[in-house]
């Protein structure tokens, strides 16, 4: 095997090599995006709980405060 046969082998492991880094880039990026689109659905439905939650709370304070003033409204007389 002489120089240029080596040489020639070389191109062709490295094209090989650089095909399959070219693959593997374009799957981390396919990866990244996947991850993202996922990212921003969990923080839509953690949006979502919390305003859930803020309304149950919301309605929660209104019934204590209309029981607060019944009580008080009994109790005077």
């Amino acid at each position: 095997m002489d120089d240029l046969d080596v040489t020639n082998e070389l191109k062709k492991v490295i094209s090989e090599e650089e095909l399959e880094i070219n693959r593997l880039v374009e799957g981390s990026k396919s990866f990244k995006k996947q991850a993202s689109e996922l990212q921003n659905k969990i923080e839509k439905l953690a949006v979502r709980n919390l305003r859930s939650r803020k309304q149950q709370l919301q309605r929660f304070n209104r019934i204590l405060i209309k029981a607060a003033q019944i009580s008080i409204a009994a109790k005077s007389k």
